[in-house]
């Protein structure tokens, strides 16, 4: 039991660290976690869909 809490615990914790070490998916996992609306970037400017 004390594996399935401090996993994701240690992820949290680390979460600047994972975005700005990983590759593009894994950042895309990280925002859609963080937002659940559609996140939307064209090279310039993002922005937050609201539906």
């Amino acid at each position: 039991m004390s594996k399935l809490i401090d996993q994701p615990m240690e992820s949290i914790g680390n979460i600047a660290k994972l975005y700005t070490e990983e590759n593009s998916i894994t950042k895309r996992k990280i925002m859609d976690s963080t937002f659940p609306e559609k996140f939307e970037f064209d090279g310039d400017i993002s922005q937050i869909i609201r539906g």
